[in-house]
């Protein structure tokens, strides 16, 4: 005789990690958020708090960590084109400086700090890429805490001043960056409809006094850029509320841009960038390189060395060996074509101009608010276009933060071209009666 009773079905859903779910995320997605802002924060928080970085190893092995628990979910939603492309970036990068020695330039620990300095970014990219394809709100307000974390860390116990841009333990266009990416994730929060106009504009004055502290051109021009399309984004021609709002935001803007550059430390550098190089050590190049100030320079003395070793170039983290300054290279694109040669370039530039791509196709959906932040991503994206001119980004996390947010915003389907058929007939004969 057999048991028709159904058997009892065993809930094993605590014997599962993780256990603990708020909202979309469950624990193992919050410890893997943590780990990324405690990696965001280190540096300003062992500079300026602790005093003690142990060689970054927390947040490495925080992020390790995170990539064994998300291995899975990584491999299905963001190990995809065009994120693939810069981790092989990343990796021949590593690779191509343990050849050429690069590590050497670091005073200890050189291999594991270049290691790092290649790997660390891209591996915190698929993180927020996979938490973003799960729950995209979540994932930028939990970035924005932590950017705002840093921001505060770098106002508060930095001593950071007007006249104190150079004596900072960390460098100020650093600090000017993320502080600019925190900007733009307030305004993509704000235009997914997550933060209210009074309080964007509240949360906004922080970052912006930061920048202005800071004396950054570099993180000034790329506010001015957000801000703009910001105004762009938000006006509606049909609603003459939102236009006459507009033109208040835009008269502010730009009276504010005024006073910026006349009366600040960081006006009178933006005033004052086609001069510089006649104050810098190297002679001036005579050529237009000169207008751009000291990273004009860089340019110049770059080249030559471009020249000699364009397919493989001179090693990761070499050109501190090579240039008179003496200094790391200033610009992510040379850092590409000069440290790493065309094998680097090449698909770095495919990898960001399929980002850029991918969110100006954003603009087409018929969701307002996907629209609006694709609009917001595609001015990120054309503000970190040009902080790559003048300032390395292969180890700024918060650049690769963006990156992941641009891969993860859902765009609409390609449109299907209508084929067009031609027929070629010849005209009926006349039948005869």
């Amino acid at each position: 005789m057999t048991d028709t009773q159904p058997k009892k079905r065993i809930d094993t859903t605590l014997l599962h990690f993780p256990i603990l779910k708020i909202g979309a995320f469950s624990a193992r997605d919050w410890f893997i958020a943590l780990s990324v802002a405690i990696a965001i924060n280190w540096k300003p928080l062992t500079t300026w708090v602790l005093g003690v970085d142990a060689a970054g190893r927390v947040p490495f092995l925080l992020i390790a960590l995170s990539l064994i628990l998300y291995a899975r979910r990584i491999l299905r939603t963001s190990f995809r084109f065009p994120l693939v492309v810069y981790c092989l970036v990343a990796v021949y990068m590593f690779i191509n400086g343990y050849i050429r020695q690069g590590y050497l330039t670091y005073p200890a620990d050189g291999v594991y700090l270049m290691f790092c300095a290649a790997l660390q970014a891209p591996a915190i990219m698929l993180l927020v890429a996979a938490q973003a394809r799960k729950d995209y709100d979540t994932t930028v307000d939990w970035l924005t805490l932590a950017l705002y974390a840093y921001v505060l860390l770098s106002l508060f116990c930095s001593g950071i001043t007007r006249t104190s841009r150079y004596n900072l333990e960390i460098n100020a266009n650093e600090i000017a960056l993320y502080t600019a990416i925190l900007s733009a994730l307030l305004l993509l929060k704000h235009f997914r409809g997550r933060l209210p106009f009074i309080p964007l504009l509240l949360l906004e004055a922080v970052p912006v006094y930061v920048i202005i502290l800071t004396g950054s051109r570099m993180a000034l021009a790329m506010i001015a850029l957000l801000f703009a399309f910001a105004i762009f984004i938000r006006q509606n021609i049909k609603n003459v509320r939102s236009v006459a709002i507009s033109v208040l935001l835009t008269g502010v803007f730009a009276l504010g841009m005024a006073y910026v550059l006349k009366n600040t430390q960081i006006g009178a550098r933006m005033l004052g960038t086609t001069t510089q190089t006649e104050q810098e050590k190297a002679v001036g190049t005579s050529t237009i390189l000169d207008k751009f100030g000291d990273r004009g320079l860089q340019y110049f003395y770059s080249w030559p060395y471009f020249v000699e070793n364009p397919i493989f170039g001179i090693g990761f983290k070499n050109w501190i060996l090579y240039n008179p300054y003496k200094l790391v290279c200033h610009s992510e694109y040379m850092v590409q074509y000069v440290e790493n040669g065309l094998l680097a370039f090449i698909p770095y530039m495919i990898f960001f101009l399929s980002l850029l791509v991918k969110a100006w196709k954003g603009r087409r959906s018929e969701d307002r608010r996907i629209r609006r932040s694709a609009l917001l991503l595609f001015a990120t994206m054309l503000a970190i276009s040009f902080s790559n001119s003048v300032l390395w980004s292969h180890d700024q996390f918060c650049v690769f933060v963006i990156y992941a947010l641009c891969f993860s915003l859902e765009t609409p389907p390609a449109r299907k071209r209508r084929k067009i058929r031609f027929v070629l007939s010849s005209p009926e004969k006349k039948r005869r009666p």
